[in-house]
């Protein structure tokens, strides 16, 4: 069900909402937290899980459907540098087991969207110290945010790897980690609150109805959507609703578009 009010407000909230939306774990300091060595500063083999939840993206602002272009760490040692681990493997998806299974790795993550693969050679990047430093190939994976779930990234790096670098931390989210390249079932020899910090950027994707606004608000029963999501609302033919709707813009109009999907469904 879509909703437009006509008025020049609505629009431009509902414009604003397109914007990208950034989301900051732990905060959005690059230079500051624990410096650690995992998985970045790693040159003979590892491997690591790390877990965001979604109760830390919706606060961030990130709607259900929205896909993550980005992911910067901040680097915590050295000066500047050249990362490249000869084989890597970098995935993000939907925690499948949530607390994830110590020693299951990537196999946590339901149908994870992969960043960079075993064979597509060298995994490289530049970082500067106290700068947000991107990883490459996140926006290709097309991971998309389902707004109810937690997750996780999963990275294992070769050995070989050189231009390693420690990053920041944080203090509250979840870490597995072992120094074994590509591990499948063995168990993690440090798993605690230590995830990555990060700088998660999120695209929303094509919004095509109005959210409700103070302005203007359309409900059948009281029903309304959470802010990204349309509500809704089945009856039953011959089954009587109520359709609820407000605006202090007196005088304009509405826009109202429905849908039937089944013939016997209103």
């Amino acid at each position: 069900m879509v909703l437009v009010s006509r008025f020049p407000v609505a629009f431009l909230l509902l414009a604003a909402s397109l914007a990208a939306q950034v989301v900051y774990i732990d905060n959005n300091s690059p230079t500051t937290g624990t410096s650690n060595g995992f998985p970045w500063g790693q040159a003979n083999g590892f491997t690591t899980l790390h877990v965001y939840t979604a109760a830390q993206l919706t606060a961030g602002g990130v709607a259900p459907g929205s896909i993550l272009t980005g992911i910067a760490v901040a680097p915590s040692s050295g000066t500047s540098g050249i990362y490249n681990a000869p084989q890597a493997r970098f995935t993000v998806g939907h925690l499948a087991t949530n607390p994830p299974l110590a020693g299951a790795w990537e196999s946590n993550i339901a149908s994870p969207s992969v960043i960079h693969d075993l064979t597509s050679g060298a995994y490289t990047f530049p970082w500067t110290l106290g700068t947000w430093t991107p990883l490459p190939g996140v926006a290709s994976a097309g991971f998309l945010w389902d707004g109810v779930t937690d997750i996780a990234l999963f990275y294992t790096s070769s050995a070989g790897t050189t231009g390693t670098f420690s990053a920041r931390r944080t203090a509250t989210n979840l870490r597995h980690s072992l120094a074994v390249f590509n591990a499948t079932n063995q168990a993690p020899t440090s798993n605690g609150l230590f995830a990555m910090k990060v700088e998660l950027t999120f695209q929303p994707g094509v919004v095509n109805y109005q959210v409700n606004q103070p302005e203007s608000t359309f409900n059948i029963d009281g029903v309304v959507g959470n802010g990204a999501v349309p509500a809704s609302v089945v009856r039953g033919t011959g089954v009587g609703f109520t359709a609820n709707f407000q605006s202090t813009n007196v005088g304009l109009g509405w826009d109202l578009a429905y849908t039937l999907p089944d013939p016997l469904v209103a």
